[in-house]
């Protein structure tokens, strides 16, 4: 597989997933906006706490979803379709497992927790209930559905995205416009609604899998050392995902254990703002995934490091491209976005933004890492170093200190981590580390530093206003542009962005 088709394909798919993400940013920024008004900020809060209890149970199923794209994107890559029709039923049998023990875990163990030990209002208490049952429906949904998405992104189908897109727009909408009309607990109504949202997104899937791709079609099939070799991969895995969900969802609810719903809503806005600006580096990255895992397998390491320094390169300059306006704006952005903003939530914004900044670049070392199959030292040591961001915090919370302090020990953390990965390459894909700071952090240190300045400059001569507001946001995106582009690339990236564009020109 040619390195030129590869780029063809990588900016194919990254062209439909940056349309879906547009459209889901808009839509998601615009019901944010109306849903926090229509709630108010203490049940909005409660919403995100109650629905945060049901996706702790997904360090069950997140470790199984590193564990399928990489089987099923490994026997693409091998060209074993027998083998990829069977990794997919085992799969959907481990699945399945999963569903039924988070119902258990979640109408046991999570209702004790939302009834016994989250900060609710007693009045809230029964809105709250709708709210968390409809959440585990939901969760039980998505679990069912995740071979298949699974399937669509190892097979590169990502305009599939963007249909899909479209319905999830308008029901977004929907949504919206039903809970102005309709009389009911808003609440326990925006629960309900996005329960049934999410049924309809998963039976599409479902249906476009079955219809697309023979390998997806369930037959009667059980080899016990496939499921233990797809098990084994995922046990190891658990550990990173887990220390994943704590760090959102387990500081979510650890905020609410010491603080009022508002933080929760407050720590909601900045992770939806977080979540539109990092969805960029995701979509970007997730056209790159497939290609590393396949890459591996082929046998073509050289071309494999080669593709994990450039995505790791370019995951960070896109996100940078938007990160930094956002940084220096947030305030102004968050005044014309919402009506009321909560308290803490410019201070939440930026920190979640910087922590987002350093885990860029660890998406695709972490890829590569995985498609080893050997991940189970580097598990322990990466994600054992996650894992304390909760335990910390709570210490942190517990001596007095402000909410914000744990969003400081998750970027510290972060940090820290990302040595460990780089350790981890070495030893399992001989990626040396000299090489990886020459080719990524000199160039991504260079970027930062020198667009950092000029709109600081401005920004601290300029009166507040919306004409300052403008002349930021466009300096800041210039100069990491320009910056990017003359000293974040090789000479080879350059001119191939250049031919992309004169081939779009003439084609106009």
């Amino acid at each position: 597989m040619s390195e030129i088709s590869d780029n063809k394909r990588i900016a194919k798919n990254t062209l439909f997933l940056y349309a879906r993400m547009l459209l889901i940013m808009l839509v998601g920024l615009f019901t944010v906006r109306v849903v926090l008004d229509i709630l108010g900020a203490d049940d909005y809060g409660i919403y995100n706490v109650v629905g945060g209890v049901v996706a702790m149970f997904s360090f069950l199923t997140n470790s199984m979803v590193s564990a399928s794209q990489r089987y099923f994107a490994y026997y693409i890559g091998k060209k074993d379709s027998e083998k990829l029709r069977q990794y997919f039923v085992i799969t959907c049998l481990c699945y399945l497992g999963i569903g039924l023990i988070v119902i258990i875990l979640a109408e046991t163990v999570g209702l004790w927790f939302v009834l016994n030990k989250l900060t609710i209002p007693e009045e809230r208490m029964t809105a709250a209930l709708v709210v968390y049952q409809c959440s585990i429906f939901s969760f039980v949904l998505r679990i069912l559905v995740i071979p298949h998405q699974s399937f669509i992104i190892a097979k590169e189908r990502m305009s599939i995205y963007a249909y899909i897109s479209i319905v999830e727009a308008i029901l977004q909408l929907l949504i919206v416009y039903l809970l102005i009309v309709i009389e009911m607990d808003h609440l326990a109504l925006y629960g309900i609604l996005h329960c049934f949202t999410g049924l309809i997104i998963s039976v599409w899937y479902i249906i476009y899998c079955r219809y697309h791709f023979k390998e997806t079609k369930l037959y009667k099939y059980y080899n016990k050392n496939q499921f233990v070799d797809l098990l084994s991969y995922s046990g190891w895995n658990l550990i990173g995902v887990l220390s994943g969900v704590c760090r959102s969802q387990g500081i979510n609810i650890l905020l609410n254990m010491f603080f009022m719903p508002a933080i929760n809503a407050a720590r909601a806005v900045a992770y939806q703002i977080n979540s539109a600006v990092t969805t960029f580096a995701n979509n970007f990255f997730s056209a790159v995934k497939p290609q590393i895992t396949k890459q591996y397998a082929a046998g073509e390491n050289a071309g494999m490091v080669n593709l994990v320094f450039r995505s790791s390169r370019f995951c960070y300059y896109i996100l940078y491209f938007l990160a930094l306006p956002i940084l220096f704006e947030v305030p102004t952005i968050l005044n014309l976005w919402l009506k009321d903003v909560p308290d803490y939530t410019v201070l939440f914004s930026r920190l979640v933004i910087i922590n987002a900044l350093i885990d860029s670049t660890a998406l695709p070392i972490m890829t590569a890492i995985q498609a080893t199959g050997r991940i189970r030292n580097y598990q322990i040591v990466t994600a054992g170093l996650l894992l304390l961001i909760l335990p910390v915090s709570y210490v942190f919370l517990k001596l007095g200190y402000p909410p914000q302090s744990t969003m400081i020990v998750s970027i510290c953390i972060s940090a820290i981590a990302q040595l460990s990965r780089m350790f981890f390459a070495k030893q399992l894909l001989s990626i040396r580390i000299g090489a990886y700071f020459k080719e990524v952090l000199v160039p991504i240190g260079i970027v930062t530093i020198l667009s950092f300045i000029p709109p600081f400059v401005l920004k601290s001569i300029m009166n507040n206003g919306y004409f300052e507001f403008f002349i930021v946001i466009g300096t800041s995106c210039l100069f990491v542009a320009l910056i990017a582009f003359m000293l974040g690339m090789s000479q080879a990236e350059r001119s191939y962005l250049i031919s992309i564009v004169k081939k779009r020109i003439h084609k106009k």
